[in-house]
């Protein structure tokens, strides 16, 4: 890195992009999964209830 950009290397750049694309999918995957469950307790609830 040069004394006139004191920014973040194209690597750095990179690796931040690549983090916040695992961030992501790990929370999508959270939110299916919290999903499911509500959706799977809903079913037993209907069940249950007849």
């Amino acid at each position: 890195m040069s004394e006139k950009n004191p920014g973040l290397s194209a690597e750095e750049k990179a690796a931040a992009k690549a983090r916040a694309a695992e961030l992501r999918a790990e929370a999508k995957r959270a939110k299916d999964a919290d999903k499911a469950a509500a959706e799977a307790q809903d079913n037993r609830d209907a069940i249950e209830s007849m």
